[in-house]
């Protein structure tokens, strides 16, 4: 299966405006680094900061893009937190958050209250306004959290929401999908243009030839059978009792792993599978179970050859976060 890091890598990019350098900006920018390496801890993300691009370890100028840009990029982040510690600089951060091409989240902690008349020390939400507008100009997609205060519930909540939106993406852009077989003669539902996937969203599909897929089952069946017995072993301890299935658990046991192989030697993480005709006829095994498991495994994978269903499934698992599998209502 397609070896796809997990754990998203956050480039957090805390921003000042010249005019508001002060002491109440410094110590914000200090305070909002240290929330987020605790949350960080909390909803498991890396932190990158841009602590050694200057002294200050904030993106102040436009020529501090190239410095941020260069780092984050070798990094490899997956998306960027902007945090206005006062007004923030918007033509740095729209420059930067355009040519990185990733989520992009902006937030700032709330002004506090002003002391009479006395000149506002940071002035972040209205900086934020600068900012997304710019954004906006520049046709950057992004989301937004209200000013609260650093150690806000509202900050949290959120910025999960936020994660969860940067994880779909990350999968999207590395979708890659066995395709087994064609799809079941009267599914015009199912239907894919696959030139269409490719060229607009870059998904490509890796076809799996009836005769490919069904040599690897029957090789399987030959020579593998350790394998199979812990494939088997491995359902039995999860609480199935496949005993009815007589000889017919050593097919369905060789199919799913079939399908594992073919999917890991193409790169691919995700399937979507012909259900009606491909297996039943050969080995009396339908593969409704096997792709049932092969979700809870961590392999989103898709009856009926549906690789709609297949992107969706990908697109599910990582909204959240991978710590439950999708399913394809036909599975249930």
């Amino acid at each position: 299966m397609k070896n796809l890091d997990k754990q998203l890598k956050i480039g957090l990019v805390p921003t000042r405006r010249e005019a508001f350098a002060n002491e109440t900006t410094t110590r914000r920018k200090e305070a909002v680094v240290k929330r987020f390496r605790e949350l960080a801890e909390e909803l498991d993300f890396e932190i990158v900061t841009i602590e050694d691009i200057n002294e200050e370890g904030l993106l102040m100028t436009y020529h501090d893009v190239k410095a941020a840009y260069k780092k984050l990029t070798a990094a490899g982040v997956d998306a960027l937190i902007f945090p206005h510690c006062n007004f923030g600089q918007e033509e740095a951060v729209g420059r930067l958050a355009k040519n990185m091409n990733l989520p992009v989240l902006i937030w700032g902690p709330r002004d506090g209250c002003p002391n009479g008349l006395e000149w506002r020390p940071t002035d972040s939400q209205c900086g934020m306004f600068a900012t997304t507008k710019l954004l906006m100009h520049y046709g950057v997609t992004f989301s937004y959290i209200e000013n609260c205060a650093i150690d806000s519930d509202i900050l949290k909540k959120e910025l999960a929401d936020f994660l969860a939106a940067a994880n779909v993406v990350k999968a999207f852009r590395a979708l890659r999908i066995a395709r087994i077989s064609s799809r079941p003669k009267e599914f015009l539902s199912v239907m894919v243009n696959e030139a269409e996937l490719l060229e607009k969203y870059d998904i490509e599909i890796v076809p799996g030839e009836p005769t490919v897929i069904l040599d690897r089952v029957d090789r399987i069946l030959a020579e593998d059978r350790e394998r199979m017995e812990a494939l088997l072993q491995e359902l039995v301890d999860a609480g199935l009792d496949i005993s009815a299935l007589g000889e017919k658990r050593y097919p369905l046991a060789a199919i799913e792993l079939a399908l594992m192989d073919f999917a890991e030697a193409n790169d691919c993480n995700a399937l979507s599978c012909e259900c009606w005709n491909l297996f039943r006829k050969k080995y009396g095994v339908s593969p409704c179970f096997i792709l049932g498991d092969l979700n809870d495994r961590g392999l989103p994978a898709a009856c009926e050859n549906d690789v709609h269903a297949a992107i969706t499934s990908v697109m599910a698992v990582a909204a959240a976060r991978y710590k439950t599998p999708s399913f394809v209502a036909d599975l249930t």
